[in-house]
């Protein structure tokens, strides 16, 4: 980026561009042992700040741990909506999310939220049934 892009200062897509160059730089100093990723970010005039996400590699997060805390599923386990017949994957729980504190992935990895009432109306998926599309 050159200065000129800041002359005015932070704005919508000179963010965008920052934001790319600084997770490439990110994934240089990201190893084995630690994952470093890029969280929210906010801006204003000539400041910006960002949250940055350091975990280790292997064990799970405070929202992945949650999963077995506050339902009866692990964090991983495969599920399918009985209504909509859709197969997602368990990959978190908000806690202090008091609507909506499940945090779901379908099988391209789009993650979403749903209430704890979604969880009464889904099935526990063994392997064979996800790798076969759930037929």
């Amino acid at each position: 980026m050159t200065t000129t892009e800041y002359e005015k200062g932070f704005n919508r897509q000179n963010m965008k561009t920052l934001r790319a160059e600084l997770d490439s730089l990110l994934d240089r100093y990201s190893n084995t042992d630690i994952h470093l990723e890029l969280g929210n970010a906010s801006f204003g005039g000539a400041e910006c700040s960002f949250k940055l996400n350091v975990s280790i590699v292997g064990q799970l997060t405070r929202e992945q741990e949650a999963v077995e805390l506050f339902t009866d599923f692990k964090y991983g386990d495969m599920i399918r909506d009985l209504r909509s017949k859709k197969i997602f994957k368990l990959v978190g729980y908000k806690s202090r999310s008091p609507k909506k504190p499940v945090i779901i992935a379908d099988l391209g990895g789009t993650e979403y939220k749903a209430t704890n009432s979604f969880l009464t109306n889904v099935e526990h998926l063994v392997e064979d049934e996800y790798e076969q599309g759930g037929n």
